[in-house]
């Protein structure tokens, strides 16, 4: 077990595991976040404004993935897949046949042997590596066009950075994560249990990225799906913009046997309801089932997506953006471009692994531009946070057992939590 392990996606500097876990459990976090002689350690430049190293990017590396023309990517690492399945086999047999029936994963307990050393929360939190660069350039233009295409551009870069199979351990129930993305503050909150719903606040003078997410995923016998139903805007207040969006499908084959493919399907839809402006974005275009797929070849690659920009009606974004329809992720609000179209602003055309570019423009490119590199709270951090919760520092020393009962603990806390709330109030959120 090793005393020392470089905190990933955390600080570069090494951390001692085994004085982080008696810091938690002699409660001194605690102290340390509350008492105001203790200072905040002002992080450096070159630890505020790190960039997420090539080897750490996985699509970029090559050593975990490789882009299939026909299916999107294909994960690469044999030896990785072949215990995780065994793993996942096991598990799956010893449920029966409840998760086979396309029922919801979010909440089932699954063994600490298929996490990665982090939460939901960090994970989140590390998608938005993008967000420094392309919501300040949205914040700093004149033309609000320009700045939707932006926006677009963050939105579509959560795609991107939202591949990794190893899964996050579930956030318990007021878990909150703070951290730095180019020195920009960040934080994350799990605001409620069933449904998980996490929430994020990310905030400067030309933007601020706030919302909630709550992944949607169900698996079956030899695939998984996911949907990522994200109630997230992005204000720009220099323009008076609110901007929103809908994510697409999350589609993972082969995950009891035979190769594993992932790609992402259906569409990205990004609008800003005051000033009427919508982007139609389809991902796989050629896919089968869709209007293109039903009377063409299929001779686009599957990481592919094309779509267009918009002026709608506002009789289209009155559907699009009633409460109901936000949360519903909008299923009921079907684009037609010639009956809610009033006028088209410009294309859209892409890869979700590697560009996108608006008339011809690319305004993200995976090979000039660079996420940045999520860093923890370097002290006084909430003892909600991620980073201190005990099975994830056990995870980390490579701890399995002990993390395993850390886990347990946890999750059978926040059931008698839940218990109490449902007789307090037995129709509300828990």
């Amino acid at each position: 077990m090793p005393k020392k392990e470089i905190s990933s996606p955390g600080l570069d500097e090494e951390i001692d595991l085994n004085k982080l876990l008696e810091k938690v459990q002699k409660g001194l976090s605690i102290l340390e976040c509350i008492d105001k002689e203790v200072k905040l350690i002002k992080l450096g430049p070159k630890q505020a404004h790190a960039v997420l190293p090539d080897e750490d990017n996985q699509l970029l590396c090559g050593r975990y993935w490789k882009k299939d023309p026909a299916n999107g990517i294909r994960f690469i690492d044999d030896e990785f897949l072949v215990e995780q399945k065994k793993v996942l086999g096991h598990f799956i047999k010893s449920m029966g046949r409840n998760l086979l029936e396309g029922k919801s994963i979010m909440n089932v307990s699954l063994p600490v042997t298929v996490f990665s050393a982090e939460s939901m929360l960090q994970r989140w939190a590390y998608s938005c590596g993008y967000a420094p660069d392309l919501l300040t350039s949205a914040g700093q233009q004149t033309d609000r066009l320009e700045a939707f295409k932006y926006v677009v551009s963050y939105y579509f870069t959560c795609h991107h950075l939202g591949i990794a199979q190893i899964k996050p351990f579930n956030p318990i129930l007021g878990e909150t994560y703070q951290g730095f993305l180019n020195g920009i503050p960040l934080a994350c909150e799990q605001i409620c249990h069933h449904p998980p719903i996490s929430a994020i606040h990310m905030k400067t003078d030309d933007f601020f990225l706030h919302g909630t997410q709550q992944m949607d995923a169900s698996l079956g016998p030899n695939s998984a799906t996911a949907q990522d139903k994200r109630r997230v805007c992005v204000t720009l207040p220099k323009l008076d913009m609110n901007i929103y969006v809908n994510f697409p499908v999350c589609l993972v084959s082969g995950t009891a046997f035979g190769k594993r493919y992932f790609n992402w399907s259906k569409k990205l839809r990004v609008y800003d309801p005051k000033h009427l402006i919508y982007a139609d974005i389809t991902f796989n275009p050629d896919e089968k089932g869709m209007i293109s797929g039903l009377f063409a070849k299929k001779n686009t690659e599957a990481d592919k997506c094309r779509g267009a920009i918009y002026k709608v009606t506002p009789e289209f974004m009155s559907v699009m953006h009633t409460k109901e329809g936000v949360k519903n992720n909008n299923t009921k609000a079907k684009f037609n471009p010639k009956e809610h179209s009033v006028e088209e602003l410009g294309t859209v055309e892409g890869s979700w692994t590697s560009y996108l570019e608006f008339d011809g423009k690319r305004l993200w490119d995976n090979e000039t531009m660079k996420p940045y590199k999520l860093i923890d709270m370097p002290n006084k951090a909430l003892p909600s946070d991620s980073a201190l919760r005990e099975d994830l520092i056990y995870k980390r020393m490579n701890n399995d057992p002990q993390a395993q009962i850390m886990k347990d603990k946890l999750e059978n806390l926040q059931r008698a939590d839940r218990k109490l709330r449902e007789k307090k109030n037995p129709k509300g959120k828990h």
